[in-house]
């Protein structure tokens, strides 16, 4: 089973974006979507129907996106919030929106999605554990995307039932693990790859707090792909997705540009990949055409005429194949 796992990136999203269109136009569909955070977001559209148009539609969405719904309100709210005890600096309600008008019509629940299978990770906020959406078909895709979405102290836990739930990147940021879980033998892992930040860089409650997730986020991604790597039977596709760093969360006009960054990684990726199974199938193709070599001059030596023809040297012998290498 063939499955994409996507990762958490926040306004870095659309980088994936463009390196799923470039899979879809090789032919390269999954049969699973795995996806956390940003990456959560990608999955749920594409897995209604994981096709080109649909991928350039996700990339039409991401450029629809500004501040406003998804970070709204100012200073004055964020001091606000702070002062009278909520749980978050910006409020949830217009990025609910957001996703709720933008989901297709007749895909509301996991049940719904039929091309592929769908799984988004949250975390649970009172163990640290990842919450996996899709094994119930009567789950709702706003709930699963919301949770997954939840990144403190900037947006609000989600609550599910009796769960309070948030973003997926803190317990699985690319959740590698759970595609080989439930049955993934292919994997083409989108890793939106931050940039390392010198002591100088962080300064500010804002930056202190991006880097503190990053580095919870860093060896949790660490421990995941060694584990990932080691699984026999499984052929991991790590795609790095690097670029555009330093951007705040809240900057969304470089869309665009992102989508076609994710685009050339992810050709180049692929156009590397080739070139090594090619080599691969050239050098296994010699090989056996040596051993097949061997054989025949150990059988023709067992004959008078046989050893009559070696003693002349196989390649002096008239028809005889010249192999280079």
């Amino acid at each position: 089973m063939l499955a994409f796992v996507l990762s958490g990136g926040g306004n870095r999203g659309p980088l994936e974006v463009g390196a799923l269109q470039v899979l879809l136009e090789h032919g390269i569909v999954p049969q699973m979507l795995v996806g956390a955070s940003a990456g959560a977001i990608n999955a749920a559209f594409l897995a209604v129907k994981p096709t080109i148009d649909t991928a350039t539609g996700l990339g039409n969405l991401w450029q629809k996106v500004e501040k406003k719904h998804v970070f709204q309100g100012n200073r004055f709210t964020m001091l606000w919030r702070v002062a009278t005890g909520k749980d978050s600096l910006y409020r949830n309600q217009s990025f609910q929106r957001l996703i709720a008008e933008n989901l297709r019509p007749g895909t509301e629940r996991f049940g719904d999605i039929t091309a592929v299978r769908l799984y988004i990770v949250a975390t649970r906020l009172d163990t640290g554990q990842a919450r996996v959406f899709g094994h119930d078909p009567r789950e709702r895709l706003i709930d699963a995307i919301m949770a997954s979405t939840a990144l403190p102290p900037f947006l609000p836990p989600w609550r599910y039932g009796d769960e309070l739930l948030v973003d997926g990147g803190i317990s699985a940021d690319l959740p590698v693990r759970v595609a080989v879980s439930q049955g993934a033998k292919e994997i083409y892992a989108l890793h939106l790859v931050d940039a390392p930040r010198t002591g100088q860089q962080i300064r500010g409650l804002f930056s202190i707090a991006e880097q503190t997730i990053n580095t919870v986020l860093s060896r949790q991604l660490q421990m995941d792909l060694e584990e990932s790597e080691s699984m026999k039977g499984v052929t991991l596709h790590h795609v790095p997705l690097t670029g555009f760093y330093g951007l705040p969360l809240w900057d969304f006009s470089h869309t665009e540009e992102m989508i076609e960054g994710g685009r050339q990684q992810m050709e180049k990726y692929l156009q590397a990949t080739e070139r090594v199974a090619t080599s691969e199938t050239l050098s296994s193709l010699r090989a056996a055409l040596r051993r097949g070599a061997r054989r025949a001059r150990r059988g023709l030596s067992r004959v008078p005429a046989g050893r009559w023809l070696l003693g002349r040297r196989v390649e002096d012998a008239p028809g005889s194949i010249k192999i280079k290498s």
